[in-house]
């Protein structure tokens, strides 16, 4: 029962008076029990219990730990809290403290890295806790309860999350409770919860049974009453039942001084807090005060601070508190409330005035005993509007000691309350400046710069406010330096910074460099942008500040990320990450290993690119900063595809590009069409994304890098004339400004001038790319990888009649690959070698031959299906025959039309489940493409126009703008039916003239075979074929359920809802029929059961069960099936029809 919320600072749940017997969970208990971990266990799932408040599930989990500790395990509790009151990562402290036999403690840091660990990173902090865990299960296996985690802060939930997946080879079990409303009260950590409900194990607790009940309550008589008004909620019936002695022991006297409680005061109140409140109703004021201050202090109540708060000597609370024991209002042992409704029910009805009393003498108290300051604030705020301005201070503190610790959504959540308490008061305009900013900052580490744009504005609204210049240049500078890909914000950005810079003096200063840096990141287009960034980097040097000299270096970089300036951004890079980490920058530490990493893919440094990605790693994993997180799923993906990792590129692109809409980063469909397309071409699947690219080409037409990729994938696609209508729109080479994509666009150019441009092309292109021979191509910062450049300049340098250049470039195209592990284009350069050595009749034939058999074998090792075709061509020239000259750039088949007898499945009835055409359960990582899927399933083949798709998808967006979208959602619900693409992308869904429809021929649909069965087996039926009978009842066991079960609110589903729907219950009307006329009493009345389950008020069907049962000689359950039709039709009004009761000696 869950009677009482235990903090095991005070004491531990297995070292309390065992409470009230415990009933009706042995069987769950058992459960658990079975789950404990032993001296070698294997991956312990975590396990959650999950249900109301006061269903029992604290109870459960401490007859877990008192039976575990009994057994050799030793048990470590944190006790959640939803007030701000608390340290971060207070939970992990408590159990990190009993691990260590520890007593106080309130910094998580501290107790696992030392008082010398200084400022750690995020992984080194939760790396430790999971060493403390480690080395505590060395000893002996552990049990570690997270008790109410719908109470828990993020970064709780971070580390539970980290936790369970790095003890998987150790006796661990991590066991949590929560209440079933988690997920909707707090969508803030709903999607972590869900992380560790998939990952491990749940148990949803119920009301206690009748059995339960009465042993609980020891009266039979009275029970089912009280399980009917309590719903067998284990506390309910507790203070239901002290209500009822309560009333008892006082009806034969007035009532004595109490404390007036407003509501509902009568003993069988239907809900729990009502029966509380009644009980509270009926204690003395001074117990009720002691109450008050229970509630206030929270988990730091003891017998010491009630006697502080309430002024009132310390045997008095003693005294006081017995008796609120015996009345099961406050745990068994220490001074907490027992359960936290108890508290509501507290605050309901407690005077304002009082309870801001309460909480002003609480501050003044945790000052004085040192408490933290999060504490401090948390009473501060409640303690009345003359006290504001020391509660924002508090709350300013607070928020800097979480930022400290990386709990940055506790850091929100104290400086939201500052600027709450601050409102729009005009005198306070500074506050609401240094409030803002700080809240900008947070809400910028931890989902990203476009979340938190509005609050930085509020800030330089309001630093202008107060006319002090230097607030205005900070507001204007933020925190670091930030990168916009909106043109409107970044003409915004670009006015607050020149605007801040003319008020500031002309003189040096780290905010003035730093207000420079952020204006050439701001306007990316600025003629004056290289002169702004020299300056800004030349007096940032002058100021000696470290992190303004990284901020200045950054700038300086955005200037010209172009292959030109490589061997500076190499330097560079390195520096900042040094200046970063000398100053203890972590933010800057980040940016500048981003940006290293980016220059080390462009060179072919490999070797430091890996050292960097595991440094990375250990920075910036899942558990650090969100707009981060991203970026080890940029460089993990590019890693995918160097090894040639098709699919697990694919799928982290999928990833990022998740976590880029979440940070709702402008960049992240750019980067994701970037690391898709290359995962698809290593697939042979690139023409899937060309109508994407043809968008970008019509919305960005003074890009000149999107007519190359199109034309490039034209080529790659077997449609020369397509690229070949591309050329005039294709830049001169030597006009391509220095930036991310340069080499991109003249690797595409390269391909496209060889294979039908002219030679002037091919000979402009060779010369822009030969000072780049030796670089990979990078696509974005890093994100992906395109190729090696020496591979297109041997190409043009064929094409040039220079053979035997055209072959060195081959050969260092294949040195480089090989040297960066780039197995793909190691394989692309192969064979490129090998069909040029064929072309120009060299004689090295066993040359040849190495090449091919290398190739064919990474090919085939890794499915690197882009290369089929040419692997192909090479294998019909015969090595050791003539010598037969084959084309360089063997032709492309076209696959589409390819046979295959794998059919995807899709169900719909009663379940939503998808099988791919490989037979496997597919993946989703979306969705909205799980609905586009549905949606599609219930059009039922028929075409749906682009726009009313997106108008379901995404109702309230500007459907101009979803384009993109639709196209991602699309490719990843082909990719969820196809996923190792052996069909063409028509073949399932189609997409043309501005409509999709499901291809549903090609798709074993649940529901359309029902509905096929269904149709043929009515009109069996109607022609009275002999087979009707076993037709009908063969399409009745293909209904599986109600058509999308899970949709029920959404219109789109209700068509084939009813329509199935409709054809089950004809298909049941026709079988009961037939086989009432057969004197199948049997079947009729099993499926005539059917039909008045379907509809309760279907008189027809009632009747004829009815009959049916009698001919059965089944009286009993005629007479049962009769009082149901009675009772169904009373609920109409209707007169029942069947005058004939059944005899009491019915069999």
């Amino acid at each position: 029962m869950d009677t009482s919320s235990t903090d095991s600072s005070h004491v531990h749940p297995a070292d309390s008076p065992v409470p009230p017997s415990f009933v009706g969970r042995t069987g769950e208990l058992a459960e658990l029990l079975g789950a404990l971990p032993r001296d070698r266990a294997p991956f312990l799932r975590p396990w959650l219990i999950v249900g109301e408040a006061g269903i029992g599930k604290t109870r459960l989990v401490r007859e877990l730990a008192v039976a575990a500790e009994q057994s050799g395990h030793q048990v470590a509790w944190g006790q959640c809290w939803d007030e701000s009151g608390t340290p971060p990562y207070w939970p992990w402290t408590q159990i990190i403290r009993q691990l260590q036999g520890l007593d106080s403690g309130t910094d998580l840091a501290r107790l696992v890295l030392g008082d010398e660990a200084g400022e750690p990173d995020p992984f080194a902090l939760f790396d430790a806790v999971a060493a403390e865990l480690r080395r505590a299960a060395m000893k002996s296996p552990t049990l570690v309860v997270l008790d109410d985690l719908h109470r828990a802060d993020l970064g709780t939930l971070q580390l539970a999350r980290f936790v369970v997946g790095h003890l998987a080879d150790f006796p661990v079990q991590v066991v949590a409770t929560q209440r079933h409303t988690a997920l909707v009260d707090r969508p803030d950590i709903a999607d972590h919860i869900e992380s560790l409900i998939s990952i491990g194990r749940a148990i949803d607790l119920d009301g206690l049974d009748l059995q339960a009940v009465t042993d609980m309550v020891g009266g039979i008589e009275e029970a089912p009453g009280i399980r009917a008004v309590t719903g067998g909620n284990p506390l309910h019936i507790q203070h239901l039942m002290r209500s009822k002695a309560q009333v008892a022991a006082e009806a034969s006297s007035s009532r004595g001084e109490g404390h007036a409680v407003g509501g509902s005061t009568g003993p069988a109140a239907s809900a729990l807090g009502e029966v509380l409140s009644s009980r509270i109703g009926t204690i003395d004021a001074q117990s009720f005060d002691l109450l008050a201050a229970l509630t206030v202090l929270g988990e730091a109540a003891t017998h010491t601070s009630a006697s502080a708060l309430l002024g009132l000597g310390v045997d008095q609370v003693i005294d006081l508190a017995a008796s609120l024991r015996t009345a099961g209002l406050i745990e068994a042992e220490g001074m907490r409330l027992a359960h936290g409704l108890v508290a509501d029910a507290v605050d309901a009805v407690v005077a304002p005035d009082r309870t801001e009393d309460l909480h002003l003498a609480a501050a003044l108290l945790a000052a004085a005993t040192g408490a933290p300051i999060a504490q401090q604030a948390h009473h501060l705020c409640r303690a009345g509007h003359q006290h504001r301005l020391a509660a924002v201070t508090a709350c300013r503190e607070a928020a800097a000691v979480a930022t400290k610790s990386f709990a940055h959504e506790d850091a929100i959540t104290h400086l939201n309350r500052a600027l709450e308490l601050l409102d729009d008061d005009i005198d306070q305009a500074e506050a609401r400046f240094e409030v803002s900013f700080a809240l900008a900052g947070a809400l910028e580490r931890t989902k990203g710069t476009v979340a938190a744009e509005p609050v930085y504005r509020q800030a330089l609204d309001a630093a202008r406010e107060t006319g002090n210049q230097l607030s205005v240049a900070r507001a204007a500078a933020r925190h670091g330096i930030s990168f916009y890909a909106d043109p409107l914000v970044q003409i915004e950005r670009a006015e607050e910074c020149r605007s801040a810079l003319a008020g500031l003096s002309d003189g040096d200063s780290p905010l003035r460099a730093r207000l420079l840096a952020n204006l050439v990141a701001a306007e990316p287009l600025a003629q004056d942008r290289k002169q702004i960034a020299a300056q800004a980097l030349e007096m940032a040097r002058r100021t000696c500040d470290p992190e303004t000299i990284g901020m200045a270096l950054v700038a300086e970089q955005l200037v010209d990320l172009g292959p030109r300036t490589l061997s500076r951004r190499l330097r560079s890079s390195r520096e900042i990450i040094a200046l970063a980490e000398s100053s203890g920058e972590r933010d800057l530490v980040v940016r500048g290993r981003f940006l290293l990493k980016s220059a080390l893919l462009e060179a072919g440094d490999v070797r430091e690119l890996d050292a960097e990605l595991a440094a990375q790693d250990r920075n910036i994993s899942a558990i650090g900063e969100m707009r981060f997180a991203r970026h080890v799923l940029w460089f993990r993906c590019m890693r995918a595809m160097l090894d040639g990792r098709a699919l697990d590129a694919e799928h982290l692109a999928e990833q990022c590009f998740a976590l880029s809409q979440q940070l709702q980063d402008p960049d992240g469909f750019g980067v994701y069409t970037g690391q898709y397309g290359v995962a698809l071409w290593l697939q042979g699947r690139l023409v899937e994304l060309e109508p994407i690219y043809v968008d970008l080409m019509h919305a960005e037409p003074e890009n000149p890098l999107w007519p190359a990729v199109v034309a490039w994938i034209a080529l790659d696609d077997n449609r020369p004339e397509t690229a070949r209508g591309l050329l005039s729109s294709l830049p001169d080479p030597e006009a391509i400004p220095g930036g991310m994509h340069t080499l991109l666009n003249l690797f595409t150019m390269a391909d496209i001038a060889v294979a039908v441009g002219d030679d002037e092309l091919a000979t402009r292109v060779r010369d822009a790319l030969l000072p780049y021979s030796d670089r990979a191509v990078p696509i974005g910062m890093g994100a992906a990888c395109f190729g090696i450049v020496a591979r297109p300049l041997g190409h043009l340098a064929i094409r040039l009649g220079r053979v035997d250049e055209g072959i060195a470039h081959f050969e260092r195209a294949m040195m480089i690959a090989a040297r960066m592990g780039a197995r793909p284009w190691l394989t692309d350069s192969q064979l490129a070698l090998a069909e040029v050595l064929i072309a120009t009749g060299s004689s090295d034939r066993e040359r040849i031959k190495a090449l091919y058999a290398e190739a064919v074998a990474t090919a085939t090792g890794l499915g690197l299906t882009v290369f089929d075709q040419r692997i192909k061509a090479l294998s019909e020239f015969n090595l050791d025959g003539p010598d037969p000259v084959i084309s360089v750039t063997p032709a492309r088949t076209d696959d589409s039309s390819r046979p295959s007898d794998r059919r995807a499945r899709i169900s719909v009835l009663g379940t939503f489940d998808v099988r791919t055409v490989d037979g496997e359960r597919a993946r989703w990582t979306s969705r909205k493409a799980r609905s586009l899927l549905k949606i599609l399933v219930a059009r039922r083949g028929a075409p749906m126009a682009r726009e009313q798709v997106m108008a379901m998808l995404w109702p309230d967006e500007d459907p101009t703008e979803l384009g993109n979208r639709l196209a991602v959602a699309v490719s990843t619900v082909r990719r969820a039916l196809d996923p190792s693409r052996s069909l063409s992308p028509e073949a399932l869904i189609r997409a043309d003239a501005g409509a999709l429809c499901l291809v549903i021929d090609a798709i074993d649909l649940d529901v359309e075979t029902f509905l096929d069965e269904a149709a043929a087996a009515l009109e069996a039926h109607r022609s009275e074929r002999n087979n009707a009978t076993e037709l009908l009842q063969a399409a009745i066991g293909a209904y599986q359920g109600e058509a999308m079960p899970d949709e029920p609110y959404e219109e789109w589903a209700e068509g084939l809802r009813s329509t199935t729907t409709a054809a089950f219950t004809n298909l049941l009307r026709a079988l009961a029929s037939r086989a009432s006329d057969d004197d199948n009493h049997l079947l009729a009345s099993e499926t005539l059961r059917r039909l008045v389950e379907l509809d309760p008020f279907d008189e027809p069907s009632h009747l004829a069960l009815i009959e049916s049962l009698r001919a059965l000689g089944a009286r009993g359950q005629a007479r049962s099936a009769r009082e149901h039709y009675i009772a169904r039709m009373a609920e109409l009004g209707i007169p029942v029809r069947d005058d004939q009761p059944e005899t009491d000696d019915a069999g």
